[in-house]
């Protein structure tokens, strides 16, 4: 037995002693859909492979990177990263190019990007006849990618990934264990069954940045059967993870059969700087997601009603379920703040669903400095069917929609909703969400109401559009914000991942613009800011 133990003991030593060495053994390896072959090593562009089958058979080495040829098309093909990296040593893949002097060097443009293409051809879709949930399928299931990721400090960059039988690119755990730390920036995706992204199996910080997705969810649209079991599409999914810590940031997402941006079941999770429109559902959606914060985002509804939305969905939702996952248990604590809404059937809703009330779920927000305008049915719901109510406050926002058909505010929930110094439109339709402090009439936009209803996916709102114009009553009005609102030990900042990024999520953040400089008086009605500040645009691929 003392043998035994004295054995396990140095075998442990040599482990430690060998790990630092682990990152100076990883390899790039290098993939050519034109002039690679399988038969080669992988380990230089000039003996780079041919087929992702190749990746996913041979990489398996603590922090390989695998570089794709600018150019390259892999058809009928999946890329799944099961190796990973560590801090010191992520695994990275992306693109490079060779020069006329044969100098590897890095891909400069999208029009370089890879290609990943599955076999959901978009000639099929309306024929119904695609392959889903099949052998031959590619990928062969609809929950998964065609970029699979299960692993752990993980970047992907510079690819297009279409045509997908089921998502373009996942990151989940198959045997469901924890996996962290990982970053999807500048990729492109078009045409698939199911969402754009799925962040699911308890990831943790990360960041999706610069993706931009459009016709997604094509499954439901056409529906086909397989759809039935498969739950509600939506665009980039974060879903099921507890203390997420995932910034999802200058993302654009249009034109799918579903929302935009989701949390489900989540927590600590930033959207930011994002744009989604012409969709199905709602723009940005939380449902069981608590912590989060959702802010600098545009919206713009589906006015032509391409997908059948029918004006009935929000720029934002924040809703509770009945689901029996026992992992986040409320909609509450998060922060709705300095979004851009237009077009969509309502700016802000919430509301629970049947049995949430009765397992003690609750729904709460604080939505304050937000911009909703051109609405087509009404402003805002705070719905019937809600019981149990956290601190919901709506201060500080420009309600502005004198076209819509319904009501400008329909308030069905006790006394915890609190309306403070709003600017409305006037007339009738939002006094069960007027306040002694509101204002009336016309915020004097730049942006004029016959102009909004042009935007789509090709003309899409910026901030310019909802800058006021000199003499506004929305100017110099407002109430100050007070950072006891919510508890500051839940509002975590998102570690190092994002200690480059605008703002914190924190206590202090809640009375501060745009880039985190402290407010000294009260901000104005509507997004602060909204005319200094532009979302990085994601690239558009023409």
């Amino acid at each position: 037995m003392k043998q035994n133990r004295s054995v396990a003991m140095w075998s442990l030593v040599l482990a430690l002693f060998l790990l630092p060495l682990q990152s100076a053994w990883a390899t790039t390896y290098y993939v050519d859909s034109r002039s690679g072959s399988d038969a080669n090593d992988g380990k230089s562009a000039a003996r780079a492979w041919k087929s992702l089958h190749a990746v996913n058979a041979r990489v398996k080495g603590v922090g390989d990177d695998v570089l794709f040829s600018a150019g390259s098309v892999f058809e009928d093909q999946r890329l799944i990263i099961r190796w990973g990296g560590t801090e010191q040593d992520w695994v990275d893949t992306g693109c490079y190019r060779v020069s006329a002097t044969g100098t590897v060097g890095q891909c400069t443009s999208p029009l370089e990007w890879p290609e990943i293409n599955g076999t959901f051809e978009p000639a099929c879709a309306a024929s119904r006849s695609c392959l889903l949930e099949h052998p031959e399928a590619v990928p062969e299931r609809i929950q998964t990618g065609l970029v699979h990721v299960d692993a752990s400090y993980v970047a992907v960059r510079q690819l297009k990934v279409k045509d997908s039988a089921g998502i373009p690119i996942v990151f989940k755990s198959k045997q469901g264990r924890a996996r962290s730390n990982f970053l999807l920036e500048d990729v492109f995706t078009s045409h698939s069954a199911r969402r754009v992204v799925l962040i699911g199996s308890h990831y943790q910080y990360g960041v999706v940045r610069r993706v931009e997705g459009t016709l997604f969810g094509l499954c439901e649209q056409y529906r086909y059967p397989q759809c039935q079991k498969s739950g509600w599409s939506g665009g980039i999914v974060v879903y099921g993870s507890s203390r997420a810590m995932i910034l999802l940031e200058n993302n654009l997402v249009y034109e799918g059969f579903g929302e935009g941006l989701n949390c489900l079941r989540s927590s600590h999770v930033v959207m930011r700087g994002n744009r989604a429109g012409n969709l199905h559902s709602n723009g940005y959606y939380l449902d069981n997601c608590s912590n989060s914060v959702v802010e600098n985002n545009i919206g713009w509804g589906d006015l032509e009603n391409r997908w059948a939305s029918g004006g009935k969905f929000a720029g934002i939702s924040v809703n509770t379920e009945h689901y029996n996952a026992p992992t986040i248990q409320d909609s509450t604590n998060n922060v709705i703040r300095n979004n851009l809404i237009t077009g969509f059937g309502q700016c802000l809703h919430a509301a629970q669903f049947p049995g949430a009330a009765q397992r003690g779920l609750k729904v709460g927000f604080h939505a304050y400095g937000n911009s909703c305008v051109a609405l087509q049915r009404k402003n805002l719901t705070i719905h019937k069917s809600i019981a149990n109510v956290d601190r919901i406050i709506v201060q500080n926002n420009i309600f502005f929609s004198p076209g819509a058909i319904d009501k400008s505010c329909v308030r069905r929930a006790n006394g915890r909703v609190t309306f403070d110094t709003n600017l409305w439109e006037g007339g009738k339709g939002f006094e069960a969400c007027r306040s002694s402090e509101d204002v009336i009439g016309d915020p004097m936009l730049v942006g004029r109401m016959d102009e909004f209803a042009r935007f789509d996916s090709r003309n899409q709102p910026t901030p310019r559009h909802f800058a006021l114009r000199p003499g506004s009553p929305a100017l110099h009005f407002g109430r100050s914000l007070t950072a006891s609102v919510f508890d500051s030990a839940e509002m975590m900042p998102v570690a190092r991942m994002i200690s480059n990024r605008l703002c914190p999520m924190s206590p202090e953040a809640l009375t501060s613009d745009f880039h985190c400089t402290t407010r000294q008086t009260p901000p104005s009605l509507g997004a602060i800011d909204r005319s200094s500040y532009a979302p990085t645009a994601p690239v558009r691929l023409k």
